[in-house]
């Protein structure tokens, strides 16, 4: 069975992470696990701050990890670490 890959991006605010992730799965017909369009269709008009963000992403970020983690059989290996 071929292994899939799991491609994770970060970065600051405007840097093209949502462009550059929609253009890598288009090209490789691949799903794209987006928190830029999860957020707001989980939680509408609640996110108005940087602390509301920080609050909802959290609430979000655990739920994304279990689904990513029941897609492959794999630990994510993070250089600088993963929470």
């Amino acid at each position: 069975m071929n292994k899939g890959v799991l491609t994770f991006f970060c970065g600051k605010m405007g840097a093209g992470k949502t462009t550059k992730s929609c253009e890598i799965s288009q090209e490789r017909n691949a799903v794209l696990l987006s928190e830029d369009e999860w957020l707001p269709s989980i939680y509408p008009n609640s996110i108005n701050t940087l602390d509301d963000y920080i609050e909802y992403s959290g609430r979000l970020k655990p739920q994304m990890k279990k689904l990513v983690q029941s897609i492959g059989d794999f630990q994510p290996s993070c250089p600088n670490g993963c929470t």
